[in-house]
């Protein structure tokens, strides 16, 4: 079932909350499909030495991939947050590398980092827990380089309303809901490696259409789309990723 959003300052509270409680389970247990972060890692190193913004680092899991698998090549890294207990983590397990990490809300004017420096943005799941794209966008658009790309990874609505329910009218109900055009969020628990997180995690409904007029507005031009589906990997009640490209003319 999903519940339409009253307040936005209310939502980003409710997902902070949740992740002061779950971010031990994020860092120790976080598992994405070998296909996707290959497609990911392929893409920040389309150019050589480049500088690297992470947007919701979480664990730092793309870091310990890229150091796995391109610990050969330069690259520059920054990590952003807004959870402090992700960004704490990394500052202590990395603290030796010439790597940054801040915490710092994506919804907000992003000061940490010079405008028109990054080569390659990558945004993970991360707007999907973001009510203000227009924000996180312009924020996008200000960091990268002319000619910069970002990649975001979101969700299909649909696929998550129908693995949030299990019965048939809730999840008529929920499609006729979303398609009024409010803004939803669902919630469910994070399960991993036989792990089960304390409370539950939340995510928002953006129609996959909002990403591209949001991203069209703040300046950028639309490069590429792939849709990744870990069913192999991971089994039936994986999800289907949609990885979508912007460049910065």
């Amino acid at each position: 079932m999903i519940n339409e959003i009253k307040d936005k300052e209310e939502f980003k509270k409710l997902c902070q909350k949740a992740w002061d409680k779950n971010s031990d389970v994020w860092i120790n247990n976080r598992i994405l499909p070998i296909k996707l972060k290959k497609f990911i890692i392929d893409f920040l190193f389309e150019k050589e030495n480049p500088f690297i913004l992470d947007i919701g680092c979480g664990n730092g899991w793309l870091l310990q991939e890229l150091n796995a698998t391109k610990s050969a090549i330069k690259f520059n890294y920054v990590g952003v947050d807004i959870n402090h207990n992700f960004i704490d983590f990394l500052k202590g397990k990395w603290f030796d590398f010439k790597y940054d990490f801040f915490v710092a809300d994506f919804e907000e004017k992003l000061n940490v980092i010079r405008d028109d420096s990054v080569d390659k943005a990558i945004a993970v799941l991360s707007l999907i827990e973001m009510s203000d794209l227009e924000i996180a966008f312009k924020n996008i658009t200000d960091k990268l380089k002319n000619g910069g790309c970002c990649m975001i990874v979101v969700l299909n609505p649909y696929i998550e309303m129908i693995r949030i329910n299990s019965n048939m009218n809730e999840l008529k109900n929920d499609i006729a809901s979303f398609r009024n055009g409010n803004l939803f969020f669902y919630e469910k628990k994070i399960i991993s490696k036989e792990l089960e997180s304390e409370v539950n995690y939340y995510g928002l409904l953006h129609p996959i259409e909002k990403y591209f007029s949001v991203a069209k507005k703040s300046g950028l031009l639309i490069n590429d789309f792939r849709e990744i589906d870990a069913i192999d990997e991971l089994g039936t009640e994986s999800t289907i990723y949609h990885c979508i490209e912007f460049v910065k003319p």
